[in-house]
């Protein structure tokens, strides 16, 4: 079962082993799955789902809750995740939100932080600046290859990942200049993160 959201920035896909019987391609709005997040929150029964042509319905042993479904059909969006990267960066989960955390204090109004690969010193460097507080530049221990790489992003965009991923340590992938980041936790392929980079 596949569950993906996307803005025009972007975009998570995560897919979990489950027992699906007949199950079409779904949309759901936005507030409405906020408010199955907190229900599900904590929630240790398994959870039976119905589908139907207008909505959608969540139960479990406590609680039932449904939804409408949005008409249309979902981005192909397989068509934007690049398969060829230039340069990969694995690091530990927690110094990259640590890194991260220092950037915001120093990003611009727009939320501009610099991701630098130099694989040929092995440094990874996440940077900000703003002209009114000052500057930060972080270098988190990690393993870099590839081909040097310099994007900026919006810190929140990449903050927003980190409390999705379940493994401790994570990969930054990098394709070709102007194709989104990949993030991945290190051996689990059931959680693919994409975000664009802002011009630099």
């Amino acid at each position: 079962m596949v569950f993906v959201a996307t803005d025009q920035f972007r975009l998570a896909e995560k897919r979990i082993n489950t027992t699906v019987s007949d199950f079409p391609p779904t949309i759901i709005p936005i507030q409405n799955v906020n408010e199955f997040i907190y229900l599900l929150s904590g929630e240790e029964d398994k959870i039976t789902v119905f589908v139907d042509e207008d909505q959608i319905s969540f139960k479990s042993s406590k609680w039932y809750a449904t939804s409408r479904i949005v008409n249309g059909s979902f981005p192909d969006y397989k068509n934007i995740i690049p398969e060829e990267f230039v340069a990969k960066v694995t690091l530990l989960k927690e110094d990259f939100a640590n890194s991260i955390q220092k950037a915001s204090i120093f990003s611009d109004k727009f939320g501009k932080t610099k991701l630098i690969a130099n694989p040929n010193e092995n440094k990874f460097i996440i940077e900000a600046q703003n002209s009114d507080i000052g500057s930060v530049s972080d270098t988190p221990p990690a393993t870099v290859e590839g081909e040097n790489v310099e994007m900026s992003f919006n810190f929140k965009y990449l903050k927003d990942t980190i409390s999705s991923i379940e493994t401790d340590s994570i990969t930054l992938n990098f394709a070709q200049k102007h194709q989104p980041l990949v993030i991945k936790g290190v051996s689990d392929n059931s959680y693919t993160y994409i975000v664009m980079p802002m011009n630099q």
